[in-house]
C-alpha cells in the first residue's frame, strides 16, 4: 500500500500470517465439536469426551503440557495448540465471573476515586 512518496506499507507479510492463522482456526474448528448427548453439549475434541475448555483451563492454571498429554493420551501437542486457538476465538458467553468466583482475594472494597471521576452526587 502506497500512501505517498514517503509512506509505503508492505502488507504482504501480514496477509501471509493472517492466512496461516485462518488455516489453523479452520483446523481447530474441524477438530473440536459439540454433541448434544456428550458432556452436556460442551465443546469436546472430536472422537473423545474430553472438554476443550477444561484442558485450556488446566494449562492456564499452570499445568504442564506434558502432564496433560500424559493424563489424556488421545491428545497431541498440535491438538492442544488448536484448543488454545479455538478457546481464544470462542469466548464463554454471558457475564464474566466475579473475582471471588475466580479465586482472586479482594484486599479492599474501598472505592478509589480517580481524577476527573464525577463520583456520587
Amino acid at each position: 500500500v502506497r500512501a505517498d512518496d514517503l509512506l509505503i506499507v508492505d502488507v504482504a507479510e501480514a496477509r501471509k500470517q493472517l492466512k496461516a492463522r485462518i488455516v489453523d482456526l479452520d483446523e481447530a474448528e474441524a477438530a473440536i465439536g459439540r454433541v448434544k448427548g456428550v458432556m452436556g453439549g460442551e465443546p469436546v475434541f472430536k472422537g473423545t469426551r474430553i472438554p476443550v475448555r477444561m484442558i485450556t483451563t488446566m494449562l492456564a492454571q499452570g499445568a504442564d503440557e506434558a502432564e496433560v498429554l500424559e493424563g489424556y493420551p488421545k491428545l497431541t501437542p498440535r491438538v492442544i495448540e488448536l484448543a488454545r486457538m479455538w478457546v481464544a476465538a470462542h469466548p464463554v458467553r454471558g457475564r464474566p465471573k466475579k473475582l471471588v468466583e475466580q479465586g482472586v482475594k479482594i484486599k479492599s472494597s474501598k472505592r478509589v476515586v480517580l481524577k476527573g471521576d464525577p463520583g456520587p452526587s
